[in-house]
């Protein structure tokens, strides 16, 4: 059996809030909601933790909040923290253990993160909620991107 290159040892769940929108619910109990497709703004960060002395080890903070895009939607809020600590292979070099707590650590919390909320919300009206699918890659760049633009506005 050939194991990953990095492993999820443990992950807590710091945060999860849903909240539905009664409105919504009202006007569905009634046969007045309306058709559509929810859309929903979806803000990701990731957060990077690991003491000198970890060696392999580091802890990853992922946060994904869902709203409504536009019109009524099922839900006024989905918003999800969790914290996973993640070890990596010993064989890997410094760039090889960066590319992979950067994209496959915050891509494995995701995937919790896409179950537990659909496990909370699997009960609701229309069904589970689903977090969408993200892209770390660009996440990641446009919170680098961002954190440059604040080193050079101080």
């Amino acid at each position: 059996m050939s194991l990953a290159r990095l492993q999820l040892l443990k992950y807590r769940l710091e945060t999860l809030v849903v909240e539905f929108d009664e409105d919504w619910l009202e006007a569905a109990e009634a046969g007045e909601a309306e058709e559509h497709s929810e859309t929903y703004n979806v803000e990701a960060k990731v957060a990077f933790y690991s003491k000198e002395d970890a060696g392999e080890e580091a802890a990853i903070r992922l946060l994904v909040n869902c709203t409504p895009q536009t019109g009524r939607c099922r839900f006024r809020q989905v918003k999800i923290v969790l914290w996973g600590i993640f070890i990596a292979d010993s064989t890997l070099d410094e760039d090889e253990k960066a590319r992979y707590f950067g994209l496959n650590g915050p891509a494995i919390l995701h995937g919790l993160a896409r179950g537990i909320v659909a496990s909370a919300t699997g009960g609701c009206v229309e069904g589970p909620f689903i977090i969408p699918a993200l892209n770390f890659a660009e996440i990641l760049a446009a919170q680098a991107a961002e954190e440059d633009g604040e080193d050079l506005d101080e």
